[in-house]
């Protein structure tokens, strides 16, 4: 997420205005046009919260929340769901607010209830649900269990605006990390309860408006995607003149073609180099030598945008060549 929006979502929170009057025009957020700012603030005296409203509270997560680290079973007490308790073990199963679960596990030892907030601590750090039932959680995870003091839909909020500071915080020589003691150590702001109420009640209602146009610009997107597809596929099958006479290919994906072209195996047309994956330990961040892909997690619109390195690859694609996902 780009810092300037990452940014205005910050301030939607740290510096939240009265709803009912109009903003300043020094307003960052559209959305809080029709707020009113409040009459003093102060420098919270963390460098992403910056000012905040002067009579507003600056503690760590931890003093206002149980965070509850998660800790990884024995793979052989965990099956796929519905099986038992529903068990996660990162974000591989987050949806947009609310988790998908793959697997069970009834030995869990650690485990989030219904209304925690479910935060990865590994790559993607930050990424957040808030939990719709129990779940066993894996070492991926921790659960937010907010206190008295903190409404649960505020603490979602602060979570999602405090990210940046746990990207920067994060370590780790394969793959960026957090522990619980950094999530704890979270600078966060406490308003007033029913200021917390009033401002997780003005994010719900602005962001699913967003929302709602996000999903009419994916539906467009899908539509777009799916005429390309079309018109590639036409193409390739039925050339660009439209009177050419056809013939049965002979094979049923392709149906008919023009009557002058061949129908061949690719095998006859081009090289096929099957990949092979080398030792985990010659391999390393990018850029530090030849550029690897283990598969297509690295694959972009056209070209990849490699993470690792590894001079010791002994199957190599050209520059050129086409890389099929297999």
């Amino acid at each position: 997420m780009p810092d300037n929006v990452h940014n205005s979502g910050e301030r939607a929170v740290s510096r939240a205005a009265t709803p009912g009057a109009e903003a300043s025009p020094a307003q960052p957020v559209s959305g809080f046009r029709h707020c009113k700012s409040y009459p003093d603030y102060k420098d919270s005296g963390v460098a992403w919260l910056g000012e905040v409203p002067a009579h507003w509270e600056v503690k760590r997560l931890k003093l206002l929340a149980y965070i509850n680290a998660g800790q990884s079973p024995s793979s052989t007490v965990v099956s796929e769901y519905p099986n038992g308790l529903p068990f996660l073990q990162g974000n591989a199963e987050f949806g947009p607010t609310n988790p998908s679960p793959r697997f069970s596990c009834n030995e869990a030892t650690k485990r989030a209830q219904e209304g925690d907030i479910l935060l990865s601590v590994r790559a993607p750090v930050g990424a957040i649900n808030i939990a719709d039932q129990a779940y066993g959680i894996g070492r991926g995870l921790c659960a937010i269990q907010p206190s008295q003091d903190l409404s649960g839909r505020f603490a979602y909020y602060l979570l999602f605006s405090g990210r940046l500071w746990l990207h920067r915080i994060a370590t780790g020589s394969t793959y960026d990390a957090v522990t619980a003691s950094d999530v704890g150590s979270l600078p966060v702001i406490l308003p007033s309860a029913r200021e917390q109420t009033a401002i997780a009640a003005f994010l719900d209602r602005e962001t699913a408006k967003i929302d709602a146009l996000v999903a009419k610009k994916e539906r467009l997107i899908e539509l777009l995607r799916e005429k390309r597809t079309a018109l590639i596929s036409h193409a390739v099958t039925r050339g660009l003149d439209p009177d050419a006479p056809l013939k049965d290919s002979g094979v049923e994906w392709l149906g008919e073609v023009p009557a002058h072209w061949e129908v061949k195996r690719l095998k006859l047309l081009a090289y096929i180099n099957a990949g092979q994956s080398p030792s985990s330990a010659v391999v390393s961040e990018y850029p530090n030598g030849l550029p690897f892909l283990q598969g297509n997690a690295e694959f972009g619109p056209t070209n990849p945008s490699p993470r690792f390195s590894c001079n010791e690859a002994t199957k190599r694609a050209q520059e050129g060549d086409i890389l099929l996902s297999v």
